[in-house]
């Protein structure tokens, strides 16, 4: 069975302050005003069957707490098994409220504070894509740890091989590109060697041949 009662208090109010007034004396006497009332007073028609019966609509009353300026809702839960529903008829039993225990007064934010609580608490420790309680036991998680152990290795030894590979490849590549320069450095100091050696043939030729001029203008034969 749900109450609901709306009290006067403005809709910005900070739950700290919300709090405090619903612990105080002012509303809890309030409250069991509220109790006495549904437990003595008759049933309150409302509003539908009034217009149907061709009376005016009930003036609405202040609210039970008239020290704030809004209206503000706060919620009674009683569980459907703590106590009888009364006759649509007849008013409410005597002892309708005396089960203090069953009652609970929750406001709005405490509701979605504890929902929100209550999913983290389920979520925690939860994996993506792993069943819930899936690593409580030891043994299992062991084997699972070890498992990944072996993969993270081999995937290193792998990784690993994989660089001194490239590595050996970089330095073939490297050691051959030195040899072709080497090779090529001594083909151009050859070529440049024999060019120099060929001029020096060619210089002493034309000496030999300016000699032999020079004697057979002299009158010497050889």
């Amino acid at each position: 069975m749900e109450l609901r009662l709306f009290c006067s208090v403005d809709v910005y109010v900070k739950p700290k302050i919300w709090t405090a007034h619903v612990n105080g004396k002012k509303h809890r006497d309030s409250v069991e005003r509220l109790k006495q009332q549904l437990v003595s007073g008759p049933k309150r028609p409302n509003d539908a069957s009034a217009a149907h019966n061709g009376a005016p609509p009930m003036k609405k009353t202040r609210g039970i707490c008239s020290d704030y300026s809004g209206l503000y809702p706060l919620q009674i839960f009683v569980p459907e098994d703590s106590q009888p529903v009364p006759s649509s008829n007849g008013p409410l039993p005597s002892d309708f409220f005396d089960e203090e225990p069953g009652l609970s007064i929750q406001t709005p934010w405490q509701k979605n504070k504890d929902e929100e609580n209550a999913h983290l608490r389920e979520r925690k420790g939860v994996i993506e894509g792993v069943p819930q309680g899936f690593f409580d036991d030891k043994r299992r998680d062991g084997m699972v740890r070890v498992r990944e152990t072996i993969e993270n290795e081999a995937q290193m030894n792998e990784e690993y091989d994989r660089l001194m590979r490239e590595l050996n490849e970089q330095n073939h590549e490297d050691e051959a590109k030195a040899e072709e320069e080497d090779e090529q450095d001594a083909l151009f100091r050859d070529i440049s060697n024999a060019d120099d050696q060929m001029e020096n043939w060619m210089r002493l030729n034309a000496m030999e041949k300016l000699k032999e001029a020079r004697l057979q203008e002299v009158g010497i034969v050889f």
